[in-house]
């Protein structure tokens, strides 16, 4: 653990050991000077001030210097020390020191007592009576110098009263005292420079509480090998040693004890008292709970261990403080009063303890930078890990580095692993398996079904997951079973160990090449327990033979999988059975294969001991057979879209099946046989052709969440559903069969009904007491609502949009809900949806007392201006929480005073209204605008757009002529994907379209340089993506953009080294023309690269941009764009032209000195969109500069003269390029087909 921040500001030797402070007239002959000569005789360099003769009140400067070139200070505590204003501020100055220094102050109290220091009594109490007379002026100078003088006498000190022998003996102790001192601070050199210590030093000093003096604390650290917990507590025990009697560091705890309890207990009393011939005994053991001691315990393993040496709270003298590092939880947790989990470094943190130990400097050299990025991401924050191979590349060439980084992922670095692998030497031969079967396997997945499968497998894995959770060898996170890759890779090493040179021979298989070749050459041995195969990893297909599994009978968890999956993917069956399958083992417990080819699983197949079976977009027509016996293990079952299903299994062969997923199944026409009492929680049957749902379900008592949505044959429910009592979750969304409001138990938390047929909401409802979700949304044949609705206290989402009948809110019969119940209605309600319910008269009446509405959808209610408006402003308060508002198609003229009474507005929908001017001053804090399709609107007022704006939309705004200027000031989030689009805003006038561009480009290069270093989102979760992307009408490229071309392609130059941590993106514009076109959805410019110079001309990079339109283009558009380079996929030939994403992939191009791109505009399922046609294109490289070097440029019109550019040395001052220069494309560079594979990419970003 290390951190720039070290307890001295500079790392330079300091000049003196010690600082001696005295009263010159009392000390200065007798103990002062014995104290200096005996320091000296030990060759410690001290500082003592031998001008008798100070003038003034303030510290010369050469005495400052020499106090802050001291290690330590020794203040002498004498009658009239107090007296010298000279010697107040010599303490002050001290104790800034210590402060901000770490510096070490002894005090000495010679014929003074610390009660006297600390009251100031006595001669103190005269000497300020004098400065109170002396200094009235300067009042807060006479509080500094008490205050001090408290400080200073609780510390821990000498103190000569309390000494028996002579005051030479007295000071040989100090002077023996202070050697030790400056003796452990210098075998703790290594921690100068220490990478992000002080923050977390601070969080267990506040755990510790010092100031409380009366108690003992005992504080635990917990984390992962290497995580730096050994350097945490010696640098805090260095910090505070000083306010203690005694003090003690006992290393290695675990490995003393081999030697017995009684070595571990003598050690720990020696260090404290000082005193080699310590026995263990009453008197001492008395001794020490009289004395105020700090105390570390390093690397605790073992209860008995702490027992012994701990025992409780009474050992230890008032004010002492217990620090216990451990990777083991559950041995802090019995003996702490508090636990501090030690956390991984961040990003930065990685970086500068990296480049510390690589490179001897804060940050990496520019040509490293990427590599330097890829050590950090595989060390994951753990300072060890950063330290061992930031060392090992020192001073290493560029080749070397790249050599040792693949190197890694075969053969991980022994000196990490073997301190890792000491947590798991420590288990026992179950948490052992548990572990190995995570680590090469179930990583990633949920904890209760890894539980249910190796509970299965006779290994008590509850307790055993909670064990590898105490020991930092796992985390669990929303249920997920998650491992640090340094562990994972440690786990994965143990077990290719069992056999480094034969796969075949090992317990787990993981790796694609060793699993390819097992089938290949039909090697497998019964050892085997496990195969996960991601087969997006391998590029030709795996042809099974009938056979494949014979020679795995131990086979107990097999996965086929494919990562890069998801709904619609085109993908080709990767694993064939040309020969059928003969067999799989019986020994199975999981089984998940995706697009399993063939109709039924294998006859000869045993499935008894399976527990989980998963098998989406599969060929299986029947999973099992009547003949088979009941599958008592069988926890869940997957085979969702296997579209040849027609029956599913029968209730009575699963008897005790938890999950059943059976969506998308589109030939399964009844519901699950139901013949005995049947325990599954979940059932999901979406669009399927079920047509009835039998009377039988009542029988599934554990029944919780029940999808039905999209069975459009499904007629109304039975009403004896309303006996499922655990049932939290009915899912009836687009049953437009479904006439009837179900009748569902109380406990329903969860009902949507959206796109039924229902004609009314019924008085029952107001017994869904638990109901928090409620949607209705185009429900066309709704009528009616009860008011017994608004009476669900836990309702937090209701949807009634789309429900155009309903004429009449919180009505029965014809009684209205009195206003005397208004503050009952919806206390939780945070998300309300009535878009298009035009017909509603009495609306007004669910707007009261909503404090927890967040978000509210008011599209098309025409009346929304007068009802506003007529609400008391005491009302609209009450909307606190509203965040997010849609009031477009409300016919509004102008926008509603009431509106300003809402602070805490960050979106805001105002499309298709009748606004011709629109102010937005009201709304400073707005993250989210859109106005499309105010077709009227002319102008927004002279006010500077919302400075946290990040997404402005205004589509077919064709009235519109001018908007305020730019906002250059971003105070928003920069790690974001900001959109300002102005499709069909023909009318803009040219200083708009100046302030436009010019806050678009300013907001690209502000972007790059707050995102500047940010990781990417694959190693770093929670990390967003930066992207700017503007549209506007136009026909010219701007001319900062200094690569411009006519049609859709062109060649750049690259500079040399293009490619570095600064590098943010490509910056892209294009000029397209939309004549003619009718199409009114989502659009992507997509753009592919070629290296036309990089040794293989088939690699490459590509991107894509969305543009969400409202309306149909028409004429000429300038699409501008800058995406995170995170964005880019590097292509790689062939014919699945998706590599890895990351950026250490762009690392390869960075010595091209060309590229060719080329733009295109496609649909949603990227085809090029017909009559669409890239006119013009440029490219420029955008990286993060000094934010001084950012400028306003003046602009004749956005295409016309500025002058800088950006280009192929990103902001530069070049001369205008003239674009007749720019090379011809030639369809030769274009040899290799994208078609439209190009389908995975819209998926990951639409």
């Amino acid at each position: 653990m290390s951190s720039s921040s070290s307890s001295s500001p500079s790392s330079d030797p300091l000049k003196y050991d010690v600082f001696l402070s005295f009263r010159g007239e009392d000390t200065r002959k007798n103990i002062t000077s014995f104290l200096y000569d005996a320091l000296c005789r030990k060759q410690i360099e001290t500082f003592i001030d031998n001008n008798e003769l100070r003038r003034g009140d303030e510290i010369s400067p050469s005495l400052s210097k020499a106090i802050q070139d001291s290690s330590l200070s020794i203040i002498v505590f004498s009658e009239n020390y107090a007296s010298s204003s000279w010697c107040l501020n010599e303490l002050l100055e001290i104790l800034e020191c210590m402060k901000t220094r770490g510096q070490i102050v002894l005090p000495v109290f010679y014929h003074v007592t610390p009660s006297d220091i600390r009251k100031q009594t006595g001669t103190y109490k005269k000497a300020f009576v004098e400065h109170e007379k002396r200094f009235k002026k300067t009042k807060d100078k006479v509080r500094n110098w008490r205050a001090a003088l408290t400080q200073v006498a609780n510390l821990s000190g000498w103190d000569f009263n309390q000494h028996d022998g002579t005051e030479s003996e007295f000071v040989e102790k100090i002077a023996n005292d202070v050697l030790k001192r400056l003796n452990h601070m210098s075998s703790c050199d290594h921690f100068d420079g220490l990478v992000g210590i002080v923050s977390r030093i601070e969080s267990i000093e506040s755990l510790l509480c010092i100031g409380i003096k009366n108690i003992v604390r005992i504080i635990g650290i917990w984390g992962m090998g290497g995580i730096g917990k050994t350097t945490i507590a010696r640098a805090l025990l260095i910090r505070i040693a000083n306010q203690f009697e005694g003090h003690c560091f006992l290393a290695n705890v675990k490995d003393l004890a081999k030697y017995g309890p009684n070595h571990l207990q003598e050690k720990l009393l020696v260090e404290i008292f000082e005193d080699r011939n310590v026995h263990i005994n009453a008197f001492t053991l008395n001794r020490l709970r009289r004395k105020k001691v700090l105390i570390v315990l390093d690397d605790v393993d073992d209860l008995d261990h702490l027992d012994f040496l701990v025992r409780g709270h009474s050992s230890f003298g008032a004010g002492s403080r217990i620090i216990l590092t451990s990777r083991d939880k559950q041995v802090l947790k019995n003996g702490v009063d508090e636990l501090y989990e030690l956390k991984e470094l961040n990003y930065h943190e990685s970086l500068q303890l990296f480049s510390a130990n690589a490179f001897k400097q804060s940050h990496p050299p520019e040509n490293y930078l990427d590599l330097s990025d890829r050590v950090i991401c595989y060390a994951q924050g753990n300072p060890l890990a950063l330290k061992v191979l930031g060392r090992f590349l020192f001073d290493r060439s560029n080749l070397e580095w790249k050599s040792s980084l693949s190197k890694l992922k075969r053969c991980p670095n022994l000196k990490i692993q073997n301190v890792l692998r000491i947590s798991y030497d420590g288990l026992d031969y179950q948490e052992k398996e548990i572990f190995l079967s995570i680590a090469c396997f179930f990583k990633g997945e949920y904890k209760d079904r890894v539980i249910a499968v190796l509970d299965n497998c006779g290994l008590f894995s509850e307790i055993g997951i909670a064990v590898l959770v105490d020991k930092c060898l796992l985390t669990v996170t929303h249920n997920l079973l998650l491992m640090h890759d340094l562990i994972q890779e440690m786990g994965r090493g143990i077990v290719i160990q069992e056999s480094f040179n034969e796969p075949g021979k090992r317990s787990r298989l993981w790796d694609p090449q060793d699993i390819l070749n097992l089938f290949k050459k039909n090697i497998g041995e019964s050892v085997v327990e496990s195969i996960t195969l991601d087969l997006s990893q391998i590029s030709d297909q795996l042809h099974l033979s009938h056979d494949a599994f014979i020679r795995l009978p131990g086979l107990k968890f097999l996965k086929f999988y494919n990562h890069q999956y998801y709904e619609g993917y085109k993908e080709k069956d990767r694993v064939q059975l040309d020969q059928g399958l003969e067999l799989l083992p019986d020994e199975l417990r999981y089984l998940h294969w995706h697009r399993y080819p063939l109709k039924s699983l294998p006859s000869n197949f045993n499935p008894d001991r399976l527990v989980e079976l998963e098998m989406r977009y599969s060929n299986i027509e029947q999973l099992i057979s009547k003949e088979n016996k009941p599958l008592e293990n069988l926890r869940r079952i997957d085979l969702s879209y296997s579209e040849h299903l027609t029956e599913a299994p029968n209730t009575s062969q699963v008897p005790n099946l938890q999950t059943m997923a059976l969506h998308g199944c589109s030939s399964l026409t009844k519901f699950p046989r139901i013949n005995i009492p049947f325990n599954i929680k979940e059932l999901y049957l979406s669009f399927t052709a079920i047509e009835e749902i039998p009377s039988a379900i009542e029988s599934l008592k554990k029944l919780v969440t029940l999808k039905l949505d999209n069975c459009t044959r499904l007629k109304n429910l039975p009403s004896n559903i309303r006996h499922l009592t655990s049932l939290m979750k009915l899912d009836l969304r687009g049953c437009s069969s479904v006439t009837e409001f179900p009748e569902v138990s109380g406990n329903v938390e969860s009902l949507l009904l959206g796109e039924t047929a229902i004609e009314e909401v019924p008085s029952s409802v107001e017994h869904l007491t638990k109901l928090s979700q409620l949607s209705l949304r185009n429900c066309t044949r709704l009528k009616s609502v009860s008011k017994g609705i608004f009476r669900l206290q836990f309702m937090s989402e209701l949807s009634l949009e789309g429900c155009s009948k309903l004429d009449k809110l919180a009505i029965q019969g014809d009684q209205v809900v009195p206003s005397s119940s208004i503050n009952e209605l919806l206390p939780r309600l945070s998300r309300l949806d009535m878009r298009y319910c035009n017909n509603i008269e009495s609306f007004p009446i669910m707007f009261c007392n909503l404090r927890s509405l967040y978000k509210l959808d008011l599209a098309g209610y025409s009346g929304v201006d007068k009802m506003l408006e007529s609400l008391p402003i005491s009302s609209l308060s009450s909307f606190c929480s509203l965040e997010s508002l849609n009031v477009s198609e409300c016919n509004l003229l102008v926008l509603p005073s009431a509106l300003s009474y809402l602070p805490s507005l960050t979106s805001l929908d105002l499309s298709r209204n009748n606004f011709e001017i629109l102010s937005l001053k009201p709304f400073s804090s707005l993250r989210s605008l859109e106005i499309n399709y105010c077709e009227r609107l002319q102008s927004l007022q002279d006010f500077p757009l919302p400075s946290r704006l990040e997404n402005f939309q205004a589509h077919n705004c064709i009235s519109l002529e001018n908007l305020p200027t730019a906002n250059v000031v971003f105070r928003g989030n920069w790690n974001s994907q900001q959109k300002f689009k102005f499709f069909n805003c023909f009318n803009l006038d040219n200083n708009a379209r100046i302030n436009i561009m010019e806050d678009a480009r300013l907001r690209s290069q502000l972007m790059a340089n707050n995102t500047q270093g940010t990781a990417s989102t694959e190693n770093y979760p929670g990390t967003q993506l930066s992207s700017h992307s503007l549209c506007l009408p136009g026909n010219e490229i701007p001319k900062w953009i200094s690569d411009r071309n006519e049609g859709s392609s062109l060649i750049i130059d690259l500079p040399p080294n293009w490619y570095s941590n600064k590098f943010f993106g490509f910056i892209t514009c294009i000029v397209a023309t939309f004549e003619g076109n009718s199409y009114d959805s989502l659009f992507f410019v997509q753009w592919i690269c070629k290296f036309i110079d990089h040794d293989d001309e088939s690699h490459g990079i590509l991107c894509h941009v969305d543009y969400e339109t409202v309306g149909e283009p028409n004429s000429d558009h300038v699409l501008f764009a800058t995406p995170h380079r995170d964005l880019f996929d590097v292509y790689e030939g062939g014919d699945d032209i998706y590599g890895d994403r990351n950026t250490s992939s762009l690392e390869k191009f960075s010595s091209c000195k060309k590229a060719l791109f080329r733009f295109s505009v496609v649909d949603n399922e990227l085809y090029t969109l017909p009559n669409c046609k890239v006119k013009k294109c440029g490219v420029g490289l955008l990286y993060a500069e000094d934010i001084e070097s950012i400028q306003r440029y003046d602009y004749d019109n956005y295409g016309g003269d500025q002058t800088a550019e950006i280009g192929r040395d990103g902001i530069s001052n070049e001369e205008e390029k003239d674009p007749n220069l720019e090379p011809e494309v030639d369809d030769e560079h274009w040899n290799c087909s994208f078609g439209n594979c190009f389908s995975f990419l819209f998926q990951r970003w639409s």
